[in-house]
């Protein structure tokens, strides 16, 4: 996969899971089992977010470890 390709897969995949996420927390018929779905529609927001941060970062902290470039200080 291309990072295009990847960046859209996560960006897809953490709308997908956030809306499923409200979905679950606000519809009365799954209060029966509450920690079921919604618990796992937020660990795959999680799942989404972290993938869709290292596919942002992987190239600089690569071209870091190699010396090529500086990493960034905070001021």
């Amino acid at each position: 996969m291309t990072k295009k390709e990847i960046l859209t897969v996560t960006k897809t995949g953490m709308g997908i899971s956030f809306c499923a996420l409200v979905y679950t927390g606000m519809r009365p018929a799954c209060r029966k089992r509450p920690l079921m779905a919604h618990t796992w529609w937020g660990v795959a927001l999680a799942g989404f977010a972290v993938w869709h941060y290292n596919a942002h970062t992987a190239r600089r902290r690569q071209l870091v470890l190699e010396g090529k470039i500086q990493p960034k200080t905070r001021k």
